[in-house]
């Protein structure tokens, strides 16, 4: 080997050795780290500047590991502000967790039973002092001015569901003196189609439903009593907006009496529930609506014939004899059973705020009525404390109030014939929840007859006052 490749071999060796010699650590009794071990997490790590030098490896061993496979921890939900610092659930407080859903029982076919109820307990009290020694000294006597505690109603409907398109109600009514079934039907739901198809005894599905134990006058009238019936309705929703169609086809319910609230001394006529009896027509009807922001529109009408018997002698020969007297009817006029009414309903239901009229007007052969009600209620809810930094379910009170008349547009009132009297009618309301199932109201009835009596005839003192407890489940 030549002398020139001897020396420059030399060199190089020396030049390596002296690398070596730089990147050494200072202290080489260290033991080498291990590439694979993971290091140690000191919950303090020291803070000398030599323990944040990183040393440079004199060789660099790659080695490759199987890599550990490590479950995820499930991503969190966002939290708001208000849910911060979130406090523990709270232990259901069966006085005040919701009774829903209610008690059901799931079938091997794929049915299921509900159970759904009601208990109304009331305390009634009529104006005035009751007992023998202050009876009424007038014709027009109330039946019972002291006040007193009733069993209003008790509600068991079991229900019958199946998926999200089939529900079946039965439902059994009874209070203090009697037990009836009071609604039994079937419904279908096409919610392609946003229609729903009823089949079965249930009121006039114009009813608009109530928060008050007192219907107005002409709800107690025209749409509280039941009927066999078939009726379609169909909800279309168009952005805001929403369509209302229906029609309706059932048997006519015949002329009776009801009372007016919760005294029962002078009846007002009114389509009473269907009875099957000899004579029964049909009845036919529709309706037309729009909802838009709140805001609702309702119009409907229904037309049939009266019972060829019970209705023309209930009008002519059991509460309106002496009325159709006075008011001179030919015997044409008193033979026509044409029977019809119609009207419409507005409304505005939100922010808590709630406002409706409603008018109707009507003919049952010869006797024709008006009526109307205008209402306003304002609904507030608050949360209601329970301890341990628990907040239970909303405490709700709603406000209402309400005016109404019903009128025999063509008969002249008859002092002894309480069903051709005109009337007004002023409620006011007080409805508070404490929880889904239970209700406490206050209702004062201001009545004001047209009795076509003369002196202390002329005026009754029947206004009412109710309190009630309504227990659901």
């Amino acid at each position: 080997m030549s002398k020139p490749l001897i020396a420059l071999l030399s060199v190089l060796g020396c030049l390596t050795l002296a690398a070596q010699a730089r990147s050494a650590p200072a202290d080489q009794t260290r033991p080498k780290a291990d590439p694979i071990a993971q290091p140690s997490r000191s919950p303090n790590p020291p803070s000398t500047p030599a323990s944040k030098a990183k040393a440079k490896p004199a060789t660099k061993i790659k080695v490759k590991a199987k890599p550990v496979t490590e479950t995820k921890p499930k991503p969190k939900p966002a939290v708001t502000k208000s849910q911060a610092k979130p406090a523990p659930r709270p232990t259901p407080n069966p006085a005040v967790t919701p009774s829903k859903p209610r008690l059901e029982i799931s079938l091997s076919s794929g049915l299921r039973l509900a159970f759904h109820g009601s208990l109304e307990l009331e305390f009634v009290d009529v104006e005035g002092q009751g007992g023998f020694s202050h009876q009424d000294l007038t014709t027009l006597k109330v039946n019972n001015r002291s006040p007193h505690l009733k069993l209003d109603k008790a509600v068991l409907e079991p229900r019958l569901l199946y998926k999200n398109w089939f529900v079946g109600v039965f439902q059994i009514r009874g209070n203090s003196s009697k037990v009836y079934i009071d609604r039994a039907h079937v419904t279908f739901h096409i919610r392609r189609a946003f229609t729903k198809i009823l089949v079965g005894k249930d009121r006039p599905f114009v009813y608009p439903g109530r928060v008050t134990e007192g219907y107005p006058l002409i709800g107690t009238q025209y749409w509280k009593g039941r009927t066999p019936q078939i009726a379609v309705q169909t909800a279309i929703p168009l952005g805001p907006v929403t369509l209302r169609f229906g029609a309706m086809f059932g048997s006519k319910r015949k002329l009776g009496t009801d009372d007016i609230a919760e005294d029962d001394s002078f009846k007002m006529m009114v389509y009473d529930d269907y009875r099957a009896e000899s004579g029964n027509t049909f009845e036919g009807g529709g309706k037309i609506g729009v909802d838009l922001y709140g805001f609702s529109l309702l119009g409907y009408g229904f037309g049939s014939r009266l019972y060829d018997n019970e209705d023309l002698r209930y009008i002519t020969d059991y509460e309106l004899p002496r009325a159709i007297t006075a008011g001179g009817f030919t015997t044409d006029e008193l033979s026509n059973d044409l029977s019809y009414w119609y009207g419409g309903r507005v409304g505005f239901n939100r922010w808590g705020v709630g406002v409706r009229g409603e008018y109707i007007r009507s003919r049952d052969g010869v006797v024709r009525r008006e009526g109307f009600y205008v209402q306003a209620s304002y609904q507030l809810a608050l949360s209601r404390w329970v301890g341990a930094g628990h907040w239970a379910s909303k405490l709700k009170f709603l406000l209402l109030g309400r005016y109404g008349q019903s009128a025999l547009t063509n008969i002249p009132e008859q002092r002894d014939e309480s069903v051709s009297w005109n009337r007004q009618m002023l409620t006011a309301a007080f409805i508070t929840s404490w929880a889904d199932f239970l209700f406490f109201k206050v209702e004062y009835y201001i009545l004001m007859e047209d009795t076509g009596g003369l002196g202390v005839d002329a005026d009754i003192a029947d206004n009412q006052l109710l309190f009630q407890l309504n227990l659901e489940f």
